[in-house]
């Protein structure tokens, strides 16, 4: 509906030459709609209102559209868009075969082309309107794990400073960055490619081995494939945050400025005198996109990595149940808290994957032993302080009942970024405000 509505939104002037106002736009698309969808019901079934002036109409129908209207005149919006509300007429054999269609309780739309509704195809034709705006960097199936029974989660968040918030958000209208993952330079149907070429297949197959998760499947029964993509995801998820892309966006630069003197040197003895004097412009005029299509690339990279999807791969997997007398498990922005190094002696990473599920893994069997035997509510505790201590933006829950422990430990502590430490190694610059020194500490 929403996608058939703003196809028929169309500005239009009324006979006498005036614009529509948005109220009458909106009442006449509202009416139209309406009538597209009682025409395809038996009249047996239709329940008609009755207006102060004893006009019958359709339910939440404006007064323009009532059943004083002859019946070979529909209200529909004409094909060549030139505006809403046109009486469009039907022809002598249309107007016979509607009402007997009618009567019989037949649908109209296959002997009324006019009233036919817009095809796949019409939408897809469309192009940049379908394109995706909102890129999400905590996929929407894992914050539909924290939904409640009204389709949503509680985020906590400090708009107005100290004071955290609590209220009830969708999973699709949080954690997400317009046009996060846009390659800028690029025309409208390309420049989205990273979000819906490379992140949406990610997120979807880290979906279904997320399903192999909860059902606690035996070691046996993963599939290679399922194992890649769910250690992909994990790695992903530390690489793919708003911070994360403005970091590598700006190493990128960092590392062009080193070599741009020597670049500069062999270009000027070779370039014609119709080129541009400097290699920076010649470069953005051949390819205005070059920069950012460079730093997605290296993204998919670092997130395909496939040494560190091994490594991840071959970790001791466990997911482990939270009692119901402990407090639910908190997820965050940043859901994926990991050890320093995976070189330690009781490496481990963990990320919840639900209210009562914590899904870890280890290098060592005996790290995950000793995970195993401890209490969990002590451990659920535990687990939910670091989540509220390192997230940014945002940390979620299934309700408010928690709001006093996020507020006390919400982003009380800020460890470096993969990506920062991987900046800070090449001596780059650090974006991101408040960030500390890297360190090799195990995390706490």
């Amino acid at each position: 509906m929403p996608l058939l509505r703003r196809r028929l939104w169309l500005p239009g002037r009324s006979r006498g030459g005036r614009r529509w106002t948005w109220a009458e736009r909106r009442r006449r698309t509202w009416n139209l709609l309406l009538a597209v969808d009682y025409l395809s019901v038996p009249t047996s079934q239709h329940s008609w209102q009755t207006s102060s002036r004893g006009e019958r109409r359709f339910p939440g129908a404006g007064r323009k559209f009532s059943s004083r209207m002859p019946s070979t005149q529909l209200a529909v919006a004409s094909s060549g868009g030139r505006g809403l509300g046109r009486k469009l007429k039907l022809t002598p054999r249309q107007q016979q075969e509607v009402p007997r269609r009618k009567q019989r309780g037949e649908p109209i739309h296959d002997c009324c082309p006019q009233l036919q509704r817009p095809r796949k195809q019409d939408f897809e034709a469309l192009g940049p309107m379908n394109e995706p705006m909102h890129h999400h960097y905590v996929p929407v199936f894992y914050l539909s794990r924290w939904k409640g029974s009204d389709g949503c989660l509680c985020r906590f968040s400090r708009p107005y400073g100290r004071d955290v918030v609590a209220e009830r958000v969708r999973p699709r209208g949080t954690a997400f960055e317009p046009h996060l993952y846009e390659t800028r330079g690029l025309p409208p149907e390309r420049a989205q490619a990273m979000e819906k070429d490379f992140m949406a297949k990610l997120d979807s197959d880290a979906a279904e081995a997320l399903l192999f998760l909860e059902t606690g499947r035996p070691k046996v029964d993963w599939t290679s494939t399922a194992r890649h993509s769910w250690s992909r995801f994990l790695l992903a998820q530390m690489l793919r945050a708003p911070e994360d892309i403005a970091q590598l966006k700006s190493s990128v630069e960092q590392e062009w400025a080193k070599v741009m003197p020597t670049l500069s040197a062999v270009y000027a003895a070779e370039r014609s005198p119709s080129d541009p004097p400097t290699p920076a412009e010649y470069i953005a005029q051949k390819n205005p996109a070059h920069g950012d299509e460079l730093t997605f690339g290296i993204a998919r990279a670092l997130m395909s990595h496939k040494k560190v999807c091994e490594l991840l791969s071959d970790m001791h997997w466990l997911v482990l149940e939270a009692p119901h007398e402990a407090f639910p498990l908190l997820t965050s922005d940043h859901p994926v808290w990991m050890t320093a190094a995976f070189t330690e002696e009781d490496a481990f990473l963990m990320i919840p994957i639900g209210p009562r599920r914590l899904f870890t893994a280890t290098v060592k069997p005996e790290t995950q032993c000793k995970l195993v035997a401890t209490r969990r509510v002590a451990l659920v505790k535990e687990v939910n302080k670091i989540t509220v201590q390192h997230a940014r933006k945002f940390v979620y829950g299934q309700t408010d009942r928690m709001l006093p422990f996020v507020q006390k430990h919400m982003s009380t502590k800020r460890h470096s970024t993969l990506l920062e430490r991987l900046a800070q190694k090449r001596n780059h610059e650090i974006v991101a405000q408040g960030h500390p020194r890297a360190d090799t500490r195990p995390r706490s």
